[in-house]
């Protein structure tokens, strides 16, 4: 019998994923803007957010690309832009792991100059 796979609602509060920690780990090594993790807005919980500047970053495994999973983060990105809020980057975790590290590194700049507005993080990425 196959094991069922835990639905994106029901995800343990405060439980990371592995790709929620790997970014933790790249955000401080970088030296991205102070970050909040799990952010609380309204019923929702944003993976990394930045409050100072009304933005977050979403690490998403394969369950957000389902048919429920799909409308779910559309409604959910709807009702948090409403409430002033911009998701910068959706970042689905086996894609970004089949990346190239050059390619890797472009996304982290990217985000980077997204969230503070400057052209590089703490650091020149190699």
């Amino acid at each position: 019998m196959k094991a069922k796979q835990k639905s994106f609602r029901n995800w343990p509060k405060g439980k990371r994923s592995l790709g929620e920690l790997y970014f933790t780990e790249v955000f401080n090594k970088e030296k991205f803007p102070k970050y909040e993790i799990e952010f609380p807005v309204g019923k929702y919980r944003l993976d990394f957010a930045w409050p100072q500047y009304m933005k977050y970053v979403e690490i998403d495994g394969e369950q957000h690309y389902t048919k429920d999973g799909k409308q779910h983060d559309k409604i959910r990105t709807k009702i948090l832009s409403q409430f002033g809020w911009s998701c910068i980057a959706r970042i689905r975790w086996e894609h970004y792991q089949d990346l190239s590290d050059k390619k890797q590194n472009a996304l982290i700049q990217k985000l980077y100059k997204n969230i503070s507005g400057s052209s590089s993080g703490g650091r020149a990425l190699d």
